[in-house]
């Protein structure tokens, strides 16, 4: 066999897991890692808050199209090719033991996202895979069958390989649109996704810390809707229903520039009527006790305590003081609360973006670029994202190991 030479541009999850699984096959390629940051893998450090969320065991998921908003029917053939199970095998067999929560999201026994970063070095190192990091590459050029990158130092040192691997992670038009802008190829516009509301309203900061469970939230005059637990934060609102809403509606809510309506239903997407039945129910129950000392299951005092200041209800009022407006305004606050969004945050330090390469440009089969035969591409620099709950790690991981093994394939040949 010829020696190759293979460039992956990105020393993250997906390039850091490509380059390992094609030298453990092909020993006599030569892999260099480019990465522009002094370490590998520093995204992958922070992610599920510094645990690493590796993957979810996709148990109660019935259709990819409830997890991976965009692409969702690439991700769901490229799982016959590798999936959770074969990750959670892949790292087990390299010595690092892992769990599954309740919430189905699964994490290193160690709690610790470095085990993960460092079980993947070790096997770079091992294998002899080169890294180079401090450097970024500013260009791809393909000259006769043969890709030529130009790095950034102070000789614009240029570098010829074979076969060149993009995994840049989240498109941007400054790094990753200049490097493959030689290449003309068609970018889906990159836009944010995975990030919390800001808020026009006071009380979120009275609020904030507060988590609320079995809550919809939907985009007033849209069908963007999304169930799960909300937290309050100092300048509004987040926790996984709206972090799923935010991924689901990305390019909505990018193009109403961050600045719409939401609508709560603080009762699990429970009817006016049933609602209506609650309260009336208590109202009937504990007529003579103050308002403030009987409320809605799974509301908390404080919360509650919000709900009846904002329908004028003041804390000395009994349950027998109610009037007909008193229950309508409750009723109305809990079925449908309406919430300004002024602008996004950032979700902690994870950063995800919905667009990047159209995957109309690569062969689903390898993910080889259909343009430029020997340029693959894996991980966020593709149109891919998800949800949180380590959807995202898995696609990155998916998506590498797909690339490695057509590269593997077409080398054996």
């Amino acid at each position: 066999m010829n020696k190759v030479r293979i460039a992956i541009i990105g020393a993250g999850a997906s390039g850091c897991f490509c380059a390992v699984n094609i030298k453990e096959e092909l020993p006599f390629s030569d892999i260099y890692v480019f990465e522009r940051q002094d370490k590998p893998m520093q995204k992958l450090l922070l992610t599920g808050g510094g645990r690493c969320n590796i993957t979810n065991t996709f148990e109660n998921i019935k259709s990819f199209a409830t997890i991976y908003p965009r692409s969702n029917k690439l991700m769901r053939s490229l799982f016959y090719k590798f999936n959770n199970e074969d990750l959670i095998r892949w790292f087990e067999n390299k010595g690092l033991k892992l769990y599954a929560q309740e919430d189905k999201r699964v994490f290193p026994v160690s709690n610790s996202s470095k085990e993960v970063a460092d079980t993947l070095y070790r096997e770079m190192i091992h294998n002899g895979v080169k890294i180079i990091t401090n450097t970024t590459v500013r260009k791809i050029e393909k000259e006769n069958e043969k890709f030529i990158l130009t790095t950034e130092d102070k000789d614009c040192k240029k570098w010829e390989f074979d076969k060149v691997v993009v995994c840049s992670g989240s498109f941007t038009e400054n790094l990753s649109g200049k490097m493959l802008s030689p290449l003309s190829l068609n970018i889906v516009q990159p836009v944010a996704s995975l990030f919390s509301f800001n808020v026009d309203n006071n009380w979120c900061k009275k609020l904030m810390g507060l988590s609320v469970e079995n809550v919809s939230l939907k985009i007033a005059g849209t069908k963007f809707k999304s169930s799960g637990s909300l937290l309050f934060t100092h300048c509004g609102i987040s926790g996984p229903v709206v972090l799923k809403l935010s991924s689901f509606a990305a390019r909505f809510l990018y193009e109403k520039n961050y600045q719409t309506k939401i609508l709560i239903n603080w009762c699990n997407d429970k009817t006016d009527e049933q609602i209506r039945d609650i309260i009336l129910n208590i109202a009937n129950i504990h007529s003579q006790k103050l308002v403030t000392n009987y409320r809605i299951e799974n509301i908390s005092s404080k919360h509650w305590e919000y709900f009846l200041e904002k329908a004028n209800i003041p804390f000395t009022f009994r349950w027998s003081s109610l009037t007909p407006k008193h229950i309508n305004r409750l009723v109305s606050l809990l079925s449908c609360d309406v919430y300004d969004v002024v602008g996004k945050s950032n979700f902690k330090e994870e950063f995800v973006t919905c667009g990047g390469v159209d995957i109309k440009n690569i062969d689903v089969e390898s993910l080889e670029s259909k343009q430029h035969k020997g340029l693959f591409f894996a991980g966020e620099v593709l149109d891919i994202d998800a949800i949180t709950g380590g959807f995202n790690l898995q696609a990155a991981w998916t998506t590498a190991f797909v690339v490695a093994k057509s590269i593997i394939e077409k080398e054996k040949i």
